[in-house]
């Protein structure tokens, strides 16, 4: 008796899943991130764990690509939390995530493919990272307030928030430097 040929394990988006309006809206880091999620997939359980920083390994990006691939797969319905991840001095636990393109639990139910019933209109995000000096989608609470030009030069670097700034000091001024 001949053995049925088995296929290789394999990763499929379908046409139609890329035709969807919350696919379509997805970032590269994002997308990236779904196909690593689903060859984690095993066929069997839908259990998916992945940290931020297993994101980024995986990914070769940062912390802030990885959190917003994250969130934005989130957001679009193409995975859900099952369990929120936590670290305890002893006790380190990845989030568990499922995938929504396959069944949740003991596969009773179909699939919900949160992902088709996403709009642009109804989920008012930041569809893309923009690259310097192009416009940007986003929601209006996060746009900083706009404030009058200063009449008088800037002496100190004011920092941009979540960044370091370094104050450059002459080096004439420092003690034992030549004068």
């Amino acid at each position: 008796m001949a053995r049925k040929k088995r296929d290789r394990q394999h990763i499929r988006i379908y046409a139609w899943e890329m035709d969807t309006e919350a696919y379509k809206s997805l970032g590269c880091p994002a997308r990236a991130l779904l196909i690593e999620m689903r060859a984690l997939y095993n066929g069997h359980d839908n259990r998916i764990y992945m940290s931020r920083r297993e994101a980024e390994r995986r990914l070769g990006v940062g912390r802030r690509l990885a959190e917003q691939a994250l969130t934005e797969l989130l957001d679009r319905g193409f995975i859900r939390v099952l369990i929120p991840g936590k670290f305890h001095r002893k006790d380190p636990h990845a989030t568990v995530y499922a995938l929504t393109n396959e069944t949740i639990g003991d596969g009773d139910g179909p699939a919900p493919k949160d992902y088709m019933s996403w709009t642009p209109e109804k989920n008012n995000v930041v569809h893309h990272v923009p690259r310097r000096g192009t416009p940007c989608t986003t929601t209006p609470q996060n746009d900083p307030p706009k404030t009058a030009s200063r009449s008088t030069p800037r002496t100190t670097l004011e920092p941009i928030s979540g960044s370091r700034v370094v104050h450059h000091v002459p080096t004439d001024s420092l003690p034992g430097g030549s004068q």
